[in-house]
Formats: C-alpha cells, structure tokens, sequence
C-alpha cells in the first residue's frame, strides 16, 4: 500500500514538471512531488528493515520463553538458532537437532 502512495507521487511529480514551463509554479509542485515520493520510498523502506527486525526478535523471544518454561525438548528442533546464555537446568534434550545452534555460555 505505502509503496503504491510513493510510486503515485514519484509519477505524478515527474509528469507535472516535465509538462510544465520552467519556471512556473506547477513545475515547482511536480519537482515537490518527486522529492516527497522519494524521501517517502526512503522512509518506508526503513520501516520495512525495521519491522523485520522486529518480528525476528519476537521470535527469538518467543522461543526462549517457550524453551524456559518446556521440560521435555527431545527431539525438537534448534537448528541454527540464536541459544547463547540460555541456562536450561534439568531439561532432557535427547536427539535434539542443534545443527549450527549457537550454544556459548548456555
């Protein structure tokens, strides 16, 4: 949706100041519209990098709160999980898949 309200500004600028007379204001208005569309792309671009980091936090956290609170972990599945400083006293992991799992100070 976002990208469809920016890539409307960054068109409508560009046609307007391509029709428009060089030094009128409707030439000023599409070179605005350009502007706005691309520091609106900019920005919506970073929300987007952001909310992926987010949502992978989450999950992390998700996880860890999943793994703290479960006694039985056999046979579950840790490949390439983040588990650096997870202290899981008492659980029975046996066949657990840690393939690339990092594991420092757990």
């Amino acid at each position: 949706m976002a990208a469809g309200i920016v890539a409307a500004l960054v068109a409508a600028g560009i046609v307007i100041a391509a029709v428009a007379a060089a030094d009128s204001l409707w030439r000023e208005l599409g070179l605005a519209l350009l502007s706005g569309g691309v520091v609106g792309g900019a920005l919506t671009a970073v929300e987007y990098v952001l909310a992926g980091a987010a949502d992978a936090r989450s999950d992390h956290n998700a996880l860890l709160a999943q793994l703290s609170s479960t006694i039985d972990l056999n046979g579950i599945d840790l490949s390439g999980r983040d588990l650096r400083r997870l202290y899981l006293p008492g659980r029975a992991a046996v066949a657990a898949r840690c393939t690339g799992t990092l594991l420092d100070d757990s």
